[in-house]
């Protein structure tokens, strides 16, 4: 009864904004699963004048970047925000801080100041833990099973994972945020077609301790000094993604550059690991977001 309350609850608000919610689609080509030692990593990313999001699907929930643009504050409104699985049913968003919340009580907004950013990680209810304490996944990305039960995801390159991407291969999962922005509620919904397997067969060799196989070594194409782009090669990987002589690196993954000892190095070698690489270039007064994907 509960569920269908909820359901009811997401429904009834939705069907009434819908002719104000607007349609992103930014498409999902593989579940980033994050090293504890590397930067926060954001695969999608998506802007106007008031407000930047970034977010990327990890193997429990959605790491989410919204940066408020604008001079006033910015809520983001839990409770009119939702995850839209793979066969079209709402569930309920919430922070990952208190996805042990009853699911009648009310998430309070998440105000972001302005012209700063709030980085949560987003879960839907029935998900990230369920009442059971196991994990349950947003898909159900295929896990190694050990002696004390089910722990460790299977890699890219395994037979497991191919299944896996082939199963969803052209389905939809949507992410739906309301911002309220200058006293009223904006709806956004991000459709995040799934796209797996087209790059899998590019995707390196693994061996069993998860080191790359075979070295395939290429470079970006890129010249710097210090920070600045003084020279792209013409049909190189970086001139593909769009970077441009006169480019001024920012962040690497959200990484300041000044905490990077070997910019070039840096950026190659992540790059070369399968890993994204996102590029916060400035140019001229504006920035941009620039994706390497191998």
């Amino acid at each position: 009864m509960k569920k269908l309350i909820l359901s009811l609850m997401l429904l009834f608000v939705f069907s009434s904004v819908s002719c104000a919610m607007e349609n992103i689609t930014t498409p999902i080509s593989q579940i980033i699963i994050q090293d504890p030692r590397e930067t926060t990593i954001y695969t999608n990313n998506w802007t106007n004048d008031d407000a930047a999001v970034q977010f990327r699907l990890s193997w429990l929930g959605f790491l989410i970047r919204i940066t408020n643009n604008t001079e006033a504050p910015m809520l983001l409104i839990w409770n009119k925000s939702a995850f839209v699985d793979v066969n079209g049913e709402s569930h309920r968003l919430m922070p990952g801080e208190t996805r042990m919340i009853h699911s009648a009580q009310a998430i309070p907004e998440t105000m972001i100041p302005p012209h700063t950013s709030y980085a949560p990680m987003a879960v839907a209810e029935g998900y990230y833990i369920n009442t059971n304490v196991d994990y349950k996944f947003i898909l159900d990305y295929p896990v190694n099973i050990g002696f004390w039960g089910g722990w460790g995801l299977k890699k890219p390159t395994s037979k497991e994972y191919k299944m896996f991407a082939q199963k969803y291969q052209g389905r939809e999962i949507g992410l739906i945020l309301c911002l309220n922005i200058r006293g009223e509620d904006n709806y956004f919904k991000f459709n995040m077609p799934l796209e797996f397997d087209k790059e899998l067969d590019s995707l390196p060799e693994i061996d069993a301790e998860g080191n790359i196989v075979e070295d395939k070594n290429i470079p970006i194409g890129i010249t710097l000094q210090e920070a600045t782009v003084i020279e792209v090669k013409e049909n190189s990987v970086a001139a593909k993604a769009g970077i441009n002589t006169g480019d001024v690196i920012l962040e690497i993954n959200a990484k300041p550059v000044a905490d990077i000892t070997d910019l070039h190095k840096y950026i190659e070698s992540r790059y070369n690991d399968g890993r994204t690489v996102m590029v916060l270039c400035q140019r001229g007064t504006d920035k941009s977001m620039i994706t390497l994907k191998k």
